[in-house]
């Protein structure tokens, strides 16, 4: 049993000895290997443009992606803008009508899209009140052409230029989507510009 104990412990050392000795060659090898492309480079000129502008509008975003920035409140997630590689571009995956996440647990969000049928650029929003301000992240020429609220809840949002004016909104139905807010069938009222 106990050249069984020596045994082991010999291992062990020579385990140890010999990580020790690859750990500089493993680091030398890290050291000369080339770093991740950092996002910028792997975006699209309009993409980069873009989540710029918005950092500027709207301090304290964080890019996570090529074409995203996430913006957090009280230390949640609580804005995320979604940019397609061009401006009439569409960040929806084949065959997807629309892309505003819904899971059956977790968060549910009000996303607006600055192009019919879903398309554009994308910005959702976890808690959605007039005080939050589409202009503030999309920019003063953010105009709303698509909506999906896959929240329970209906959705108020600060569309307008004023941005001081909380009595001006765009409302969205809960767990409702228009694809051409120009167009609601039969007149619907699912997105109303309201004073």
């Amino acid at each position: 049993a106990l050249a069984l104990k020596f045994s082991k412990l010999a291992v062990a050392i020579t385990g140890t000895l010999a990580l020790t000795a690859m750990t500089p060659a493993l680091a030398a090898s890290a050291a000369t290997s080339s770093p991740r492309p950092s996002f910028a480079s792997q975006a699209t000129s309009f993409q980069n443009s873009t989540i710029s502008a918005a950092l500027r509008r709207a301090p304290g975003g964080k890019r996570t992606g090529s074409g995203q920035v996430e913006w957090r409140q009280y230390g949640h997630l609580a804005v995320v803008m979604t940019v397609p590689a061009t401006a009439k571009g569409s960040t929806l995956a084949p065959n997807v009508a629309d892309s505003c996440p819904a899971p059956l647990i977790g968060t549910r969000w009000s996303c607006v899209y600055d192009e019919i049928s879903f398309g554009g650029t994308r910005l959702q929003f976890t808690d959605a009140g007039p005080y939050q301000d589409l202009h503030y992240y999309g920019g003063n020429e953010w105009d709303t052409n698509s909506w999906s609220n896959t929240r329970g809840q209906r959705a108020w949002l600060n569309e307008f230029a004023s941005h001081s004016d909380s009595g001006l909104s765009l409302c969205m139905t809960g767990n409702a989507h228009a694809g051409n807010v120009a167009s609601n069938p039969a007149g619907t009222p699912l997105l109303q510009r309201s004073a």
